[in-house]
């Protein structure tokens, strides 16, 4: 899956597909109005941060599938616990239909990413995919 969160713009999720590519991860709001055969968009919700009320994350994750996206990923706050981990991703799984991708997104360099991705999978995450962080900004373009 070719990661343009750190993209500059939504044109360049325009060109990859028109490229060919077959698995994009973008922001939530940047998913195409439409999202050709056989391409997974994923949307990347709370994004950079993850430091958004779960509620935020679930509009967003149910506004990106309904406008195309075949999967959502959940940044999860390092800096929360274990409850607010469960209750961002347990919230945003009920906002969309069990066909689609449930993922967290968990800082790569977290000293509790072990513990993170523990939660996720409970959770009922189907990937974890980590997210590079540094002071206040997160983007796996690094």
């Amino acid at each position: 899956m070719r990661n343009l969160t750190g993209a500059a713009s939504a044109a360049e999720v325009a060109r990859a597909l028109r490229e060919g590519e077959t698995g994009l991860l973008v922001p939530a709001s940047w998913v195409p109005a439409e999202v050709p055969e056989g391409r997974a968009v994923t949307a990347a919700c709370g994004f950079p941060t993850g430091r958004h009320h779960p509620l935020i994350k679930a509009s967003e994750a149910r506004l990106a599938v309904q406008s195309g996206a075949t999967g959502v990923l959940i940044v999860l706050d390092a800096s929360a616990d274990e409850h607010a981990w469960m209750v961002d991703l347990i919230t945003a799984r009920e906002a969309v239909s069990d066909q689609v991708l449930l993922a967290a997104g968990v800082d790569a360099r977290s000293p509790r990413r072990a513990e993170m991705e523990a939660v996720a999978r409970r959770a009922g995450a189907a990937e974890i995919v980590p997210i590079e962080c540094s002071y206040g900004v997160c983007t796996s373009e690094t």
